[in-house]
């Protein structure tokens, strides 16, 4: 899991579709995760169309940040 975004890292925004991460190139490879400011984003889109909720596939090296996050997004 990618913890802190090295100085490369770049944030990408469809603005259709709210599409935010965060964005990083490493030996050629693209990787693209969300972090606490993404999250919260989503979150925040999410409740403004009214949904009440958010799927999650894999927070295992969460510290209480990301879920404190969509928390706080969905409020």
């Amino acid at each position: 899991m990618i913890r802190v975004l090295a100085a490369n890292a770049r944030r990408a925004a469809g603005e259709a579709a709210e599409n935010l991460a965060a964005r990083q190139v490493i030996a050629g490879t693209l990787l693209e995760h969300d972090d606490a400011w993404s999250i919260g984003r989503k979150a925040a889109w999410l409740r403004s169309k009214g949904l009440l909720g958010a799927m999650i596939w894999e927070m295992s090296g969460d510290t209480g940040t990301l879920m404190g996050a969509l928390d706080a997004g969905l409020r």
